[in-house]
């Protein structure tokens, strides 16, 4: 009952909020968005010891984002993270996020089928999200795969302007995928 509830919170705060008002109430300066399923949380988790970022969680639905919010401003700074799509796909599936993902994604489509078509759905919403996000100017923006979070991590920190000498000592470390393509 309780995740039938959350649904339909994601979907009335989606379409009212999102696409209809289209702003946040106070978004943070610094965003982490991606697809999922490209260790978001972890990075999320993260770097919220050092800037002020958007919920790990996503409580404030601002991790999976196809539509940005019109109050972003030229100060906001956005990493968005993307993967191979198969990957992405099947780490969803795995782990029983990907059809709330694809409400927080807006791919209706992908609810009501299954197997070829649905997977072809996804990666349209998936490269949708990424030409959104890489062709808008509002906002300064830095685009990394998955394998680059642990290969670019002095880039993220210049990126996020984070003074602290520790943050690359303690970057976490990457972990195997469980998820094989």
């Amino acid at each position: 009952m309780k995740s039938i509830l959350r649904t339909i919170q994601i979907l009335f705060w989606n379409f009212f909020n999102i696409q209809i008002f289209n702003k946040y109430k106070n978004p943070p300066r610094n965003l982490i968005i991606s697809p999922g399923g490209v260790a978001t949380t972890m990075l999320i988790n993260y770097l919220s010891k050092y800037i002020q970022v958007n919920d790990p969680n996503d409580k404030d639905l601002l991790k999976h984002l196809t539509k940005l919010p019109s109050n972003l401003n030229k100060h906001t700074k956005i990493l968005y993270i993307y993967g191979d799509t198969k990957s992405i796909f099947l780490s969803l599936k795995r782990r029983n996020y990907f059809y709330s993902h694809c409400l927080k994604m807006n791919c209706l489509k992908c609810l009501f089928f299954q197997g070829g078509l649905q997977y072809k759905f996804f990666e349209d919403r998936i490269n949708y999200q990424k030409n959104l996000l890489t062709k808008n100017q509002n906002y300064q923006l830095l685009v990394l795969s998955y394998d680059e979070i642990w290969t670019k991590k002095n880039k993220i920190k210049k990126f996020f302007k984070i003074s602290s000498k520790e943050f690359i000592d303690r970057f976490p470390q990457k972990k195997s995928r469980v998820t094989k393509e």
